[in-house]
């Protein structure tokens, strides 16, 4: 179960094989989004586009072009080979997991499914209702506002990127356009406005209330306050008596976790007990540049990042921005691993 959530941040897509060999990324495409908050699509603004320089196949011959079949991004034109094994666009880019998207071709994982890049494999995109045989690619099946039923939404992001409603957080918590402060408010407790509660309802007088209408209760609320609705994840953490997001929801940097499991990343600091990137920072020992926040590993250690781009661990709008080029969540990140 845990698998289909990691893989959210784990999608095995060779179009970032170029990333783990020192891709320069600074010239690289817009990401979808990069406003303060969601847009009409559910985008992120922690999500992004990855870009790759476009080249010549590694043969010297012809490159291929979108669409081809491929087995590494130095076969195509534009330097990105999905993760379905067929070339990306030939202006080197390809759209990260929960971006907006029109194509199977425009995403690194090869599949876009409901408006939005998928991972491979059978899962729900944002939108469609919650089926217990075939998950949520996010891992979140959450009550539809002013609806009566549950459907599947969009990957949580991290603390300090844009959101509209605290179910938007990992930390499930929006103030002011942004995650983090304060952790969402129950029903029954005072608010000023919708975001200041878990159920995105803040009521006429001035307190949270929650629609049951889908026939349970949303990620956040108090697992029994006002009846005893079960919870939409199925998951009520006993020691704190609200719904949690369910055992297939991982955390991206900065959320609250007790074992590395708990992470997007598959690393949590057992000293803050928060997720952190899983990379090796500047002066540790290295195998590969993908080891390295920096995505630079010289020797048989990590050193700084040239030029001006980003290191994992630090925030970032699109995956130009990144060392790695890959931004998730907000904070640039590691490249997954290829196999």
């Amino acid at each position: 179960m845990l698998q289909l959530a990691r893989a959210a941040f784990f999608v095995s897509t060779a179009s970032l094989a170029l990333a783990c060999a020192g891709t320069d990324a600074s010239g690289g495409a817009e990401g979808a989004s990069s406003s303060g908050g969601i847009d009409s699509l559910g985008t992120t603004p922690g999500g992004s586009a990855s870009t790759a320089s476009a080249g010549d196949s590694s043969g010297g011959g012809a490159c291929a072009a979108a669409g081809s079949v491929c087995t590494a991004g130095s076969d195509c034109c534009g330097g990105v080979c999905n993760a379905l094994g067929l070339c990306g666009p030939d202006d080197g880019t390809c759209l990260e997991l929960g971006i907006a998207c029109t194509e199977d071709i425009a995403c690194c994982s090869g599949r876009c499914d409901g408006g939005f890049c998928l991972e491979p494999g059978a899962c729900e995109p944002p939108g469609t209702a919650c089926d217990d045989s075939t998950p949520c690619c996010s891992g979140k099946c959450e009550p539809e506002l002013g609806g009566e039923q549950v459907v599947c939404t969009n990957y949580c992001v991290a603390d300090g990127v844009g959101c509209e409603k605290a179910l938007d957080c990992c930390s499930l918590a929006c103030h002011d356009g942004l995650c983090g402060g304060e952790l969402c408010l129950v029903e029954g407790e005072d608010c000023q406005t919708n975001a200041d509660c878990c159920s995105d309802i803040c009521g006429n007088d001035g307190r949270c209330e929650v629609d049951l209408s889908p026939g349970c209760r949303p990620t956040g609320e108090s697992c029994t306050s006002g009846g005893p609705t079960e919870c939409c994840s199925m998951n009520c953490n006993e020691e704190t008596g609200r719904c949690d997001f369910g055992e297939d929801t991982c955390k991206t940097q900065g959320g609250s976790c007790t074992t590395d499991a708990d992470c997007c990343s598959g690393a949590c600091d057992p000293g803050t007990m928060a997720c952190v990137p899983a990379c090796a920072p500047d002066g540790q020992a290295c195998v590969g540049n993908a080891d390295c926040c920096s995505n630079a590993c010289v020797g048989d250690a990590c050193e700084p990042p040239g030029g001006d781009c980003t290191p994992s661990g630090m925030a970032c709008i699109t995956g130009a921005d990144c060392c790695s080029v890959f931004c998730f969540g907000g904070f640039c990140t590691p490249p997954p691993d290829i196999p």
